[in-house]
């Protein structure tokens, strides 16, 4: 598996996989994330095909923001959420970023406790047009 920068040539795979895992931004979103440099994609080495993607956006001035993980679901349980999620870390920390923060909706079990399990603690909720949001933050190690 490698995990890399993504370019506008990984688009139409990335734009796949939100269609299978429903994602309703349009595809000038996406390719903005790109040209910006805050997407990473999982390309299967033997395939070379992009298997999933960590998208994060830097919001209010100075907070980096994990705003997607999506992996293909034949390929989920295998680690690839969370290497991707450590491949966007190393890109803060190099970027000089010390926080992480992510959200989820919260009745989404599967999403709350991914990211505990990579080290997020929960921090306040708000409710928003979709129901209840809760955010998380974690140390840059």
């Amino acid at each position: 598996m490698k995990y890399t920068q993504a370019t506008a040539d990984h688009l139409s795979e990335i734009e796949a996989i939100n269609e299978i895992i429903d994602y309703g931004n349009p595809e000038s979103f996406m390719k903005e994330e790109i040209a910006a440099g805050r997407v990473i994609v999982a390309v299967d080495g033997a395939e070379d095909e992009v298997i999933g993607y960590g998208l994060y956006q830097v919001i209010w001035g100075n907070n980096p923001f994990l705003a997607l993980v999506k992996v293909k679901p034949p390929h989920q349980r295998q680690k690839i959420g969370t290497n991707l999620v450590s491949e966007i870390e190393k890109k803060l920390k190099k970027e000089g970023f010390k926080k992480l923060l992510s959200s989820c909706e919260l009745d989404n079990r599967v999403s709350v406790d991914f990211q505990k399990s990579l080290g997020f603690e929960p921090g306040g909720s708000i409710e928003m047009v979709h129901g209840w949001e809760r955010f998380f933050i974690k140390d840059i190690k």
